[in-house]
Order: structure tokens, then C-alpha cells, then sequence
């Protein structure tokens, strides 16, 4: 998992501390071990300490008075770097307090999960977030053109999955079972719930002052987070040792912005991506084979779906809601997997994440987890005897290939990724590993 780490920033000098939370904060004291302090944090483990405050003023109180910060008047915020050709920029999350009781309860118990497995988007406590967030983007105009105008710290992705949601007749909860819906890591939806927070937050009754109260909140403290970008660069790198002298304190404020600038460039070339997918089809028969089932092991739920009534399996094509398939692409994405290939990548898919899941949950027992891994180990041998042909094979790994690539170049879009059509090298290029 990503490092997260919480800063307190003192808004008076714009000075820094990085927050130390104890294990028995977030695990509690049957489960968490006494005495274990640490900077550097699941995003969960975050989430489980900042929700038990209802406010940003009470958290600071609290720390002020048991001595972990000087002074109160601080801007709280989860902080993480990234890196990116051998350069790093800084990442913010804006945190999470206990404004509504039950969508508190519900996300304490999906983070309390995911800390100590992987992130799963279908179980009851998910299910009531998405109930609120659509509840909110069906009776709430100016929320739901927040989210699709990225003015909250949600998914481009998730948004679009909203738009046009106001044709419905009533309140659609049934979107949240359609193909493809939700996210797919816990980042996401926490940010989901941050945004419902901070919406509630905005206390105006008129739709326009809202929208300025949000640009407001995303305004007070940007410029003064960036400022100090590059001293987090090095507290945040996981070679930082506490005590250390900082490079950054012998630089001059010239320096200091020529780094400030250096990182929002990098930030600026992740929104980089190509048009084109690459394909490498110099591999061999066994590397591509290979690269087929690391494909397949990756692929979101509801990418092969079938019609009620119906044996056929189709391409889910509205998952590239945000940057459509050219007509090659499609072309290769509904016709490249031939005969019964469909239905033996469907089974896989469902088959091996069934294993993962039972071998994670320690509570299968032996014999059961057997039998999965039988049926896995038979889907491959289903899907292998396919591969006899050398044609069958060449068009299953480019199908693979496309999938992968449209999904990430969509998944992308949706994040404000901008695509280039030229062969400019500091675009991603997807498909090809």
C-alpha cells in the first residue's frame, strides 16, 4: 500500500509537523500494539483516527491540549508523494471528520477491512455510500455539477458515472448494480464521502453562494500548501531519517519556487497520454501467453457481461465513457476473442478472483479452497487448448492488450489526463509493459 501521511500546518508561520499515530488509535487495544508509533500510514489507518473528531477545530484542540502541536490554529491534511522519472511531487487528500453519524460508521468499517485486506466495492457499507452519493447527485443540482465540473476531490471517472442521472423518474439506487458502476480502491471512495461532507459543510441556502463557499474552501489554503511542497518532498521520502538537516532550509525563496515549479511540472505530465495504444507484438508464443493471464487476473468486474436470457458473453463497451473506442479498437475488442473464449475469460475472471478472495479471508476452509483452485485450473486448461492455434493466440493477446490500454487511457481521461496524438515521449504509453 501507498505511504499517507498527516500534516498539521500552522497557518500563522506556515510551518509543519508530521502527525505520529498510535497502532491502538486505529486497530484499538485489543488489536493494536502498545507503544507502536509511526509517520508514515495507511490511508484507512488515517481515516480510523480523524473520523473520531467531529471537526477540524476539535482535532486541533485535542492536540494542542495533549501536546503533539503548539498551537491550534493549524490546516489539517493528508499528504503522500509520488514519483515520477526520477522526480517527486506531493499529493493531497483532504481529511475526513465524523460529520454524519451513520456514513461515518459505514466507512470506519469498509477502511477497518480494507487495512487488513483488499479493498472489495460490493458489500453493504459500500453499497450505502453509493446510495448517498446518488441520493445527493439526483436531488441536489449544484452538487452533482460540482462533481461532474471536478471542483470535489472525486474521481473523474465516478462522476461521469452520474451524468444524466436526473432523467430518471426517482431516485436511481439501482445504478449502483449496473456493469462497471463504483470504484475500484478505497482512495475513491473515501473521497466520495469527503465530498459529501464537505458539501453538507457549506452552509448556504442559495446554489451560487455554494459553489463559491467550495471554491473558497479549495482556495484557503492551496497556495500556502504549495509553498512548503518542498520541504514535505524530503520529510515524506521514506529515507528520511527525523533529526536530519534539510537540504531545503539552506535554499533561498528563488530556489525554493524553481523546486515548487519543478514538482507542479511533474504533477502537469501525469495528465500526458497517448492517443494511440501500442501493442509490442515481438513476444513469443510463451511471453504472450503469459502476459494474457496477467491481463485477465487485472480486469475490472462486469468487463464480459450477459444479456438476461442469453449464453453470450459480450464486451462491456460502456466502460470507455470517457474517452471512446476508435473503430479499430472496437473492432478488435468485439470480434478478437473467437468462439467460446468469451465465456472461458468470464469464468476465469470469476473463478480466480473467488480463490484470491478465500485464500485472503482465512476463514475458508482447506478443502473448499481445493476445490477452487480445481476449477481455476480448469478454466485454464479450457482456455490453453484454445491456444493450439497460432491465429487464436495472436488475436487473444492483442485483445488483451486494446482492453488493457482503453481502460487505462479512459481511467486517465476521467482524472483530467490530457491526450496527445503526436509521439511526444513524456506521454504515457499503455498496453505495452
Amino acid at each position: 500500500m501507498d505511504n499517507y501521511f498527516l500534516i498539521a500546518r500552522n497557518r500563522k508561520d506556515n510551518t509543519f509537523t508530521v502527525l505520529k499515530l498510535q497502532e491502538v488509535w486505529y486497530l484499538g487495544r485489543e488489536k493494536g500494539r502498545p507503544g507502536v508509533i509511526t509517520r508514515a500510514n495507511d490511508l484507512e489507518a488515517i481515516d480510523l483516527v480523524t473520523t473520531r473528531f467531529g471537526s477540524e477545530k476539535e482535532m486541533a484542540e485535542r492536540m494542542t491540549m495533549n501536546g503533539y502541536i503548539p498551537d491550534s490554529n493549524v490546516d489539517i491534511f493528508v499528504a503522500s508523494k509520488r514519483e515520477k522519472d526520477g522526480k517527486s511531487y506531493i499529493r493531497f487528500e483532504e481529511v475526513l471528520y465524523n460529520r454524519k453519524a451513520d456514513r461515518t460508521a459505514a466507512l470506519r468499517r469498509v477502511a477497518q477491512t480494507s487495512l487488513v485486506s483488499d479493498f472489495r466495492d460490493d458489500g453493504y457499507d459500500v453499497n450505502a455510500i453509493y446510495d448517498d452519493v446518488i441520493s445527493h447527485a439526483y436531488t441536489i443540482d449544484d452538487y452533482l455539477e460540482m462533481l461532474l465540473d471536478g471542483d470535489m476531490n472525486v474521481s473523474r471517472s465516478f462522476a461521469e458515472q452520474l451524468r444524466g442521472i436526473t432523467s430518471y423518474s426517482d431516485i436511481p439506487y439501482s445504478l449502483k448494480e449496473k456493469a462497471g458502476f463504483g470504484v475500484s480502491d478505497y482512495r475513491a471512495l473515501r473521497n466520495i464521502v469527503e465530498s459529501l461532507n464537505r458539501f453538507e459543510g457549506l452552509s448556504c441556502s442559495c446554489r451560487d453562494d455554494r459553489f463559491d463557499k467550495n471554491k473558497e474552501f479549495v482556495e484557503a489554503n492551496l497556495s500556502d500548501r504549495m509553498a512548503i511542497v518542498p520541504e514535505l518532498s524530503v520529510q515524506l521520502d521514506k529515507d528520511y531519517v527525523e533529526g536530519q538537516l534539510s537540504l531545503f532550509s539552506l535554499l533561498g525563496e528563488e530556489e525554493k519556487r524553481q523546486v515548487q515549479e519543478a514538482t507542479q511540472a511533474i504533477a502537469e505530465e501525469e495528465k500526458l497520454i497517448p492517443a494511440k495504444i501500442k501493442v509490442d507484438r515481438s513476444l513469443d508464443d510463451a511471453s504472450k501467453r503469459k502476459e494474457i493471464y496477467r491481463v485477465l487476473r487485472s480486469l475490472p468486474r462486469g468487463v464480459l457481461y450477459r444479456e438476461k436470457g442469453s449464453s453470450e458473453y459480450k464486451v462491456n463497451l460502456d466502460l470507455f465513457a470517457h474517452y471512446p473506442l476508435d473503430e479499430s479498437e472496437t473492432k478488435k475488442l468485439t470480434t478478437y476473442l473467437t468462439g467460446n473464449l468469451p465465456k472461458f475469460f468470464a469464468q476465469y475472471i470469476r473463478d480466480y478472483r473467488l480463490l484470491c478472495d478465500a485464500n485472503k479471508d482465512g476463514f475458508t476452509p482447506g478443502s473448499e479452497i481445493a476445490e477452487m483452485q480445481t476449477d481455476v485450473e480448469y478454466d485454464i486448461k479450457r482456455i490453453d487448448g484454445r491456444f493450439k492455434s497460432s491465429k487464436c493466440l495472436n488475436m487473444t493477446y492483442e485483445w488483451c492488450m486494446v482492453m488493457e490500454g482503453a481502460l487505462a487511457r479512459d481511467k486517465a481521461v476521467s482524472e483530467g489526463a490530457k491526450v496527445v496524438t503526436d509521439t511526444d515521449d513524456k506521454a504515457k504509453t499503455y498496453g505495452k509493459k
